[in-house]
């Protein structure tokens, strides 16, 4: 008999027809024994999906049947159809009856768990010449219709090879050869065999008939269909005399090659398959159903069932496409529930019927009743079973393995990739995967599970790593390590939060989660006054009471509502006992202000039970309303005081906010409210707010002085003149005035080097930003400075020091009167020092005209006219000269300057004393007192060659030399100017500046 003692109470969803979401997750937990690990892998699904490992190494075999979670219950069993003859006897009735999807007109491909009970069938590739070539011949398969089709999943890389053949052996038989990515990958195709054509031996060719017919297709993408990764669905079909072969994916089939038999078609028996260079695993979808073709009304299906209230019956439906089936749920008495069943589809899928209503003390009936108007219909059940609510299905491995979700979307997932913080999940604590699997139905605890859904992983609660193996920080637990566990007297677990530790006082609960016992209603307030109010207590009912020892006494405590006041206050040092009612008055309380109150739980130890939970109640004490009349505001240059006029002690406390300015400050006290960090002469306005009145009041700042003008410039604009610019302040600070302009002459710039003493300061009043100064000393410093003024106040100064231009350049001619200037400096400690210097350079000494040579009894006389030189001169002297291999020029050294070596002096002339005409003897010895004859004695009276007139001035060591030539004979002349130093006006100005700077 069906029983149910235990029934897992858990919010599921009510599925009828099982069109499930296809989801399923891989869970790793990783074990220690001696030293060594071991994993343990989990595979669960929600969905009616077959599920399958998979391992890398396909030659390994690890496939097994998945098993419903949570477990049945002691004494809870489940009937298949085909268990026993006693089962079947419930389910065999007419016109119900067992038949293979072989035998059936319907076969579909079959996706559900029942794919995972099939037989599998592994083919391995022989290399040895003398080894036979393994064929595998699906046994419980007998072919005896002349149309089929053969619904298959394959696991292979390529070279699968798929047999129809009239025998059990294709050698010896003849047979179609479905032959799947043969030729290295590149090509499948169909052939037709005959008889002795298919070798036996590895390395053998077939034979001609197996090259002669049949269809090749060439695949340009490679890999295609197969894959030694996961499980690939198809269906090899014989329609007569036409072959195909397809793949089966999103509930449709994939034509991928086809071909039709002209010749006599083979009456094909059996299905054989082998593999090529590589191993394969193989199923072929033929399974048992019960099976109905004609309608019936009612038939009593399966063993009666004895079940608390909930009555859940699940199973796999095909029918044709006008078929109905009607399930009913009775108990002899009632009928519990009907529901009635369709597919729009071909294929198979799962249904449930579910009941809350059933009595326990009757046996409850599954009746099934069939309707079609279709002229052949066809019902088919399979896998009927009790359901529950809430349940999965899962595959357990202590090897580890890859899963795969046996669906249309051929999903793999394995838990190679790091885990990351599951921070969206929802569910408990004791559970993993998005829909809540409790880790007591997979017979393990939820500590480092490693939790894949295809490549995303996430850790379960209280681990976190890459691979799970790091425990949550302190404090912290849950998925993702999100929840806090601050009630703990010390850590919590990582994973359910509980402490093991204990609470922190007044807390309690196995996570310290239970809140203290509070009253489960505040204070009553009864009575307000201006400084006084009455509270009573008479409700002393409890939140939390359950957890909480029993209360004896209690008190009430106040504060005001401020922010900042964080400090309860006890009415008063009396304390009443538990269940008494309290009458607690409290004085000397502020007039308008609001306060809290709240009533608390004396704990065991004498403490109060002061927590966050406590339910408080609020007041404001009384107050009388302001007048306008009574606000007054007190300013300065940048604060305001706001009070209130004497004699209104009983007035409401107002709050004073400003309007529209960012930066402003205030603070409150006895004496009013401040505001601070105002402009000065700047208009205000704030709001003065009272209980039931506001009031807008303006203000304006005082005066303050005017700040610094700015970019204060000087430009000499002459000699005598200067221009000042500047930029107004960045504030008056008050009603604008006008700006004040001061300067002072501060020193020379010229020869005075001397500062000036007591310099008269001149002012200078406008309105403008700019003013032109005249009249002021050429190429003199002078200091500057403007400041702004409004209508009491002056504002900081602001200097500039500025220079005038210099005045017209001196003439040389101006400075020949001058023959030395004295430069003095004073240190003011040390004495003074005085550097000479000469102002006017020596004068050139020159002709007045030209001479003239008379020749006389054989002496030449030179009449020469020179000019007085100006100035101071220590020598003025006149040399004649003329050619001499001998030259004497030793004795003037300065004329080899002006290459005269081969030249020699022959008379010298002191013109200290000039006559007005100076006569010049050459070859005689009588000269003119201020001529000296150096060398005539050897000159005779013939003239030849030139005369040479040179002009010298000397100074100290300083000389002006010029020099003429003339041929006495033509009286031709040359004249030669020395271009030695000589002084400009503006050379010697600059010389007197730096030296009145190094002095």
């Amino acid at each position: 008999m069906w029983t149910k003692r235990v029934l897992y109470g858990l919010v599921g969803l009510y599925m009828t027809i099982s069109i499930c979401q296809s989801s399923y997750f891989l869970a790793r937990k990783r074990s220690k024994n001696h030293n060594n690990f071991f994993d343990y892998c989990f595979c669960v699904t929600n969905s009616s999906f077959a599920l399958s490992w998979i391992q890398e190494d396909i030659t390994e075999k690890l496939d097994c049947v998945s098993k419903y979670i949570p477990e049945q219950a002691d004494g809870e069993r489940n009937y298949d159809i085909k268990d026993d003859e006693i089962t079947r006897k419930y389910f065999m009735k007419d016109p119900w009856r067992l038949q293979t999807s072989m035998q059936s007109n319907f076969n579909h491909p079959i996706l559900d768990e029942r794919w995972e009970a099939m037989n599998v069938i592994k083919t391995e590739y022989v290399e040895r010449s003398f080894e036979k070539v393994k064929y595998q011949h699906f046994q419980n398969i007998v072919l005896k219709k002349e149309s089929f089709d053969i619904p298959l999943s394959i696991r292979i890389e390529k070279e699968g090879h798929i047999f129809l053949c009239d025998g059990e052996y294709p050698p010896i038989s003849r047979c179609y050869w479905f032959m799947l990515q043969s030729f290295s990958g590149m090509g499948s195709a169909i052939r037709k065999c005959e008889k002795g054509h298919i070798p036996s031996e590895p390395g053998k060719l077939p034979q001609t008939s197996c090259n002669e017919q049949g269809v090749y297709k060439i695949h340009t993408i490679v890999p295609t269909f197969l894959s030694n990764k996961m499980w690939s669905h198809f269906v090899v079909s014989k329609h007569r005399n036409v072959l195909k072969f397809s793949q089966f994916s999103d509930q449709k089939e994939k034509l991928i090659m086809e071909w039709k038999d002209y010749d006599i078609p083979i009456d094909v028996t059996h299905i054989i398959v082998h593999s090529k260079e590589n191993s394969g695993l193989w199923k072929i979808h033929n399974f048992e159903f019960l099976y109905a073709d004609a309608a019936s009304s009612e038939v009593n299906l399966g063993p009666p069932i004895f079940s608390d209230t909930f009555v859940c019956i699940s199973m796999y439906v095909t029918m044709c496409p006008s078929c109905k089936l009607v399930l009913s749920l009775e108990d002899g008495q009632h009928v519990l529930k009907t529901e009635e069943f369709e597919l729009k589809h071909a294929g198979w899928d799962q249904i449930k019927i579910m009941t809350e209503n059933a009595n326990t003390s009757n046996a409850i009936k599954l009746l099934v009743t069939t309707k079609s108007s279709d002229p052949k219909p066809y019902w088919a059940i399979d896998k009927v079973r009790l359901c529950r609510k809430k349940e999965f299905r899962m595959l357990k491995s202590r090897t580890w393995a890859s899963c795969q979700l046996i669906s249309d979307s051929e999903q793999v997932t394995d838990v190679k990739g790091p885990s990351q913080p599951n921070l969206n999940s929802k569910c408990p604590e004791d559970t993993i995967g998005e829909f809540c699997v409790p880790c007591l139905w997979m017979s393990i605890t939820c500590y480092n599970l490693k939790v894949c859904k295809e490549r995303k992983c996430v850790c379960s609660a209280g681990y976190l790593g890459s691979d799970c193996y790091q425990f949550c920080p302190r404090k912290t637990y849950g998925h993702g390590c999100q929840k806090q566990c601050t009630n703990c007297k010390y850590d919590c677990n990582g994973v359910t939060g509980t402490c093991p530790g204990g609470c922190r006082e007044n807390y309690y609960g196995e996570k310290c989660d239970i809140p203290p016992a509070t009253f489960a209603n505040p204070p009553e307030i009864t009575e307000i006054s201006y400084t006084e109010a009455t509270v009573r207590v008479s409700n002393f009912q409890l939140e939390n009471s359950v957890s909480y020892p029993i209360a004896q006494y209690y008190t009430v405590q106040y504060k005001t509502a401020e922010a900042s006041d964080i400090n309860w206050r006890n009415v008063n040092d009396r304390y009443h006992k538990f269940n008494t009612t309290g009458i607690f008055k409290i004085l000397n309380l502020t007039l308008g202000t609001q306060y809290l109150v709240q009533s608390v739980i004396m704990e065991p130890n004498g403490k109060w039970n002061i927590n966050d939970h406590l339910k408080v109640n609020n007041f404001a004490t009384r107050c009388d309303e302001i007048s306008e009349d009574d606000i007054n505001i007190e300013t300065s240059k940048t604060t305001a005081r706001i009070y209130l006029s004497e004699g209104t002690t009983l007035t409401c406390k107002s709050h004073f906010i400003t309007l529209d300015e960012e930066g402003a400050a205030g603070f409150s006290n006895r004496s009013g409210t401040f505001l601070t960090k105002l402009l000065p002469y700047k208009s205000y306005k704030v709001i003065v707010r009272g209980i039931q009145k506001t009031y807008e009041k303006k203000f304006a700042t005082d005066e303050k002085a005017p700040t610094v003008v700015l970019s204060l410039t000087g430009t000499a604009a002459s000699a005598t003149t200067v221009d000042l610019k500047w930029t107004e302040p960045l504030s008056l600070n008050g009603v604008f005035k006008h700006y004040v302009v001061e300067y002072q002459h501060v020193s020379y710039r010229g020869c005075n080097f001397f500062s000036v003493e007591s310099p008269t300061k001149f002012r200078r009043e406008t309105e403008n930003t700019s003013v032109t100064i005249t009249e002021l000393i050429p190429y003199s410093t002078y200091e500057f400075t403007v400041f702004a003024l409004n209508t009491n106040f002056s504002g900081p100064p602001f200097s500039k020091i500025t220079t005038t231009a210099s005045s017209e350049e001196i003439q040389p001619e101006e400075l020949l009167n001058f023959v030395q200037i004295a430069v003095y400096a004073f240190n003011g400690e040390d004495g003074d020092s005085a550097q000479q210097m000469t102002t006017s350079p020596l004068d050139v000494p020159k002709l007045s005209d030209d001479p003239e040579f008379v020749i006389s009894n054989g002496l030449l006389k030179i009449l020469v006219l020179p000019n007085k030189v100006r100035g101071y001169t220590h020598t003025y002297q006149l040399l004649v000269l003329r050619s001499d291999k001998q030259s004497n020029l030793e004795l003037y050294p300065n004329l080899q300057e002006y290459e005269l070596k081969n030249l020699k002096v022959i008379v010298e002339c002191d013109l200290s004393q000039i006559p007005e005409t100076l006569e010049i003897y050459v070859g005689s010895l009588q000269q003119q007192p201020s001529c000296k004859d150096k060398d005539n004695s050897s000159l005779k009276a013939e003239i030849t060659g030139n005369i040479t007139i040179v002009l010298q001035n000397f100074f100290k060591n300083e000389c002006r030399t010029t020099i003429y030539t003339y041929n006495p004979v033509e009286k031709m002349k040359r004249v030669v100017v020395n271009p030695n130093y000589y002084w400009p006006p503006v050379l010697l100005i600059l010389v007197l500046v730096v030296t009145f700077f190094v002095l």
